[in-house]
C-alpha cells in the first residue's frame, strides 16, 4: 500500500509539472501571436525609430598624494553633450543654449562639455548629456607624477603604477528614440575605481625646490639616505600636465616637442653631465682603499706638469686657483678642491683601479628607481674607450676623470646615490617615489670605519673652514652660521662654449644624516656662488620642517 502511495504521488508531480509546461508554452504563444501578428505593425515602427547606444564608463583613477596629505593627481567629473539619433534640434536652438562654435560642433557629432543649466536645456530640446572624468594635477612635482592621456599613465607614477590606479571600466547600453532622446537603458555594468597612492614627496620640499629653480635649467633633488625616500625631485623647466592632460592641438602639441629647453625631460633621471669636483671625494675614497694613507701632501703652485718617461714635460694642467694652495693633504685638497692634489692621486690610483671601484659601488649604473626614463651614466675604462673610439686610453684621460672631466658623465640620482652611501658608511638604497615600498640595498661597500669618518670631516670643512681664498672651504660662504653641521661638496664641470654647470651635493646633520642634498644648475657657473647657497635654502625648508634637536650638532662653527 505505502508503494502504491509513493507511486500515486510521484505521479500526481509529473502531471503538475507537464500542466504548468503546457500553459507557459501556450502564453509564450499567445504573445508571440499577439506581438508578430497582433501588434506587429506597432513594434516594427518602435524598431525602426529607436537604436542602441554602448557607452563605456571609465573608471575613476586613483588619487596620487603626498607624503604630508596633499592630493597631487585626482579625477574631476564634468558634463559633455552628443547629438544621437536622426531627428536633431536646429542649429539655431542649439546656438541658444551653447552658442555658435559649441553648437557646430554637435552638429558635427562631437562632444561638447557643458555646464549643469546648459545641459538641463539641452535635455529639453533632446540632446543625451552623460557624466566624463579628467585628470587635475596640482601642479607639483610635474616630473614625479607624470601625467595621463585617454586614461592611461604616459609619464611619470602615472605611467609606473598605472595597473594600480586606473582600475576597471564598466559599461552601459541604452535605447535612444529618433530624436536622440534616452528611452531605457538595456545594460550598466558599474566601473570598478583604481586605488590611490602615496609618495614620498613632501610637498612643502617639493614646493620650495620647484620655487628655487624657476628661471633655471637644473634638479633639486632631497633623499632620505636611511631609506632611499624621495623627499624633493624638481627638474627645471618643467611643464603644466593638466594641458597635455585634458588635450590640445596638433600645432600646440608640436610647438612644445619642439622645444629646445626639454620640458618634459626629467633631467634628475633622463640627462648625464660631467660631474666636476663633486667626483672628489670618490676619487679620494678609492686612494684609500688602494693605498690606506691620508699622508700623501704635494705643493700646490697652481700647475700641474705630466712628465713622460723620457722625462719630458708632455701636457701642463692648471688649478682652478692660479696663485696654487701650497702644501696640500688630502682633507685640505677636498675641503679647498685643489685640482692638482687631485691630478696626482689620480695618475696614482690609475684608471683600472678607479673603474673597479666604480662598478663595485655601481657607481654609474641605473639605481631601478620607480620612475620611467632612467638612463645609465658612463664611467669609463680602458675597454670603453677602445670600443667606444678605436683607441687606447691615455693618462690625460686619467688626470681629466681625477676631477670629475674628460668622458665620465652622470646622472643626478647616480650622484646622490653616491653621496649617500658616504652618509650611510658604505651602504646605498635603492631610490624611491612610492610610500612604504620596501627598502632594498643598491650598492655596498666595506672599508674601515676611519675612512668614513676622514670623508666625513673633510666634507665638513667644506661648508665651515674660514680663511683666505687658499685656505678656506668651497662652500664656506653660503654656510656661514648654519645652524646645523653640513658634510657636502662643491663641484664646477667644465663644459665646451658654455659656462660650466655647477655642482654642490652633500648630507645633514653630518654625525646623524638625515637628508642627502644635491643641487645642480646648467651652466651656472661657480659651485660654491650657484648651487651652493641654493642647497643651504632648501636645507633651512628641510630643518624648519623636521627640526633637530637642539645641541645635538651644534652650529656650523668657525674653525681655526
Amino acid at each position: 500500500m505505502i508503494r502504491s502511495l509513493v507511486f500515486e504521488v510521484s505521479d500526481l508531480r509529473g502531471r503538475i509539472l507537464v500542466l504548468i509546461f503546457s500553459i507557459s508554452i501556450l502564453l509564450i504563444s499567445i504573445r508571440y501571436f499577439q506581438i508578430q501578428i497582433l501588434q506587429h505593425e506597432e513594434h516594427r515602427k518602435f524598431l525602426e525609430e529607436v537604436s542602441f547606444l554602448r557607452r563605456s564608463v571609465p573608471a575613476g583613477r586613483g588619487r596620487i598624494i603626498s607624503s604630508d596629505g596633499v592630493v597631487l593627481a585626482s579625477d574631476e567629473k564634468f558634463l559633455v553633450a552628443r547629438l544621437f539619433g536622426r531627428k536633431f534640434p536646429t542649429l539655431e536652438d542649439l546656438e541658444d543654449v551653447v552658442g555658435k562654435k559649441r553648437a557646430l560642433k554637435l552638429i558635427l557629432g562631437e562632444e561638447v562639455e557643458v555646464s549643469p543649466p546648459e545641459a538641463e536645456r539641452l535635455k529639453e530640446l533632446g540632446v543625451i548629456v552623460y557624466e566624463k572624468v579628467r585628470r587635475v594635477y596640482s601642479g607639483i612635482a610635474p616630473h614625479v607624477v607624470g601625467y595621463c592621456r585617454e586614461r592611461r599613465g604616459i609619464s611619470g607614477v602615472e605611467r609606473v603604477y598605472d595597473e594600480v590606479l586606473r582600475g576597471e571600466n564598466g559599461t552601459e547600453i541604452f535605447v535612444i528614440d529618433a530624436a536622440g532622446r534616452k528611452v531605457g537603458e538595456v545594460l550598466r555594468s558599474p566601473p570598478i575605481p583604481g586605488k590611490d597612492i602615496v609618495l614620498t614627496i613632501d610637498s612643502r620640499l617639493q614646493r620650495e625646490a620647484q620655487k628655487l629653480l624657476e628661471g633655471k635649467r637644473g634638479v633639486i633633488i632631497l633623499e632620505d639616505p636611511k631609506s632611499g625616500e624621495i623627499l624633493a625631485l624638481a627638474s627645471s623647466p618643467s611643464f603644466d600636465p593638466n594641458l597635455v592632460s585634458h588635450g590640445m592641438s596638433a600645432w600646440e602639441w608640436r610647438k612644445i616637442l619642439n622645444d629646445p629647453s626639454g620640458i618634459f625631460l626629467n633631467r634628475a633621471i633622463s640627462s648625464r653631465y660631467p660631474p666636476g669636483s663633486s667626483i672628489k671625494p670618490f676619487i679620494a675614497l678609492s686612494y684609500l682603499l688602494k693605498f690606506n694613507d691620508t699622508d700623501d701632501t704635494i705643493d700646490c703652485k697652481g700647475v700641474y706638469r705630466y712628465v713622460g718617461k723620457s722625462g719630458k714635460v708632455l701636457a701642463t694642467y692648471r688649478d682652478w686657483l692660479p696663485s696654487g694652495h701650497g702644501l696640500v693633504d688630502m682633507k685640505k685638497a677636498i675641503r679647498v678642491s685643489c685640482n692638482v692634489y687631485f691630478y696626482t692621486i689620480g695618475q696614482k690610483i690609475g684608471i683600472d683601479f678607479l673603474s673597479e671601484v666604480a662598478s663595485s659601488i655601481k657607481l654609474s649604473s641605473k639605481t631601478g628607481i620607480d620612475l620611467p626614463g632612467e638612463i645609465e651614466g658612463i664611467f669609463p675604462s680602458r675597454e670603453w674607450k677602445k670600443e667606444r673610439f678605436g683607441e687606447d686610453w691615455y693618462p690625460g684621460d686619467t688626470i681629466l676623470l681625477s676631477i670629475g672631466q674628460g668622458y665620465l658623465l652622470l646622472t643626478p640620482i647616480e650622484m646622490i646615490t653616491f653621496y649617500s652611501m658616504l652618509a650611510n658608511e658604505g651602504v646605498s638604497y635603492v631610490p624611491h617615489v612610492l610610500k612604504g615600498k620596501k627598502r632594498e640595498i643598491f650598492s655596498k661597500l666595506d672599508a674601515p670605519k676611519w675612512v668614513w669618518e676622514f670623508l666625513r670631516e673633510a666634507m665638513i670643512e667644506v661648508t665651515s673652514h674660514p680663511g683666505t681664498l687658499k685656505e678656506r672651504g668651497t662652500a664656506y660662504k653660503a654656510f656661514k652660521g648654519f645652524g646645523i653641521k653640513v658634510a657636502g661638496k662643491t663641484g664646477t664641470a667644465e663644459v665646451p662654449h658654455r659656462p660650466p654647470h655647477s655642482w654642490f651635493i652633500g648630507y645633514a646633520p653630518a654625525n646623524d644624516p638625515k637628508v642627502v642634498v644635491l643641487v645642480l644648475i646648467e651652466n651656472g657657473g661657480s659651485g660654491a656662488l650657484s648651487a651652493a647657497p641654493i642647497a643651504r635654502k632648501i636645507l633651512e625648508e628641510y630643518f624648519s620642517i623636521f627640526p633637530v634637536e637642539s645641541g645635538v650638532e651644534g652650529r656650523n662653527e668657525e674653525q681655526g
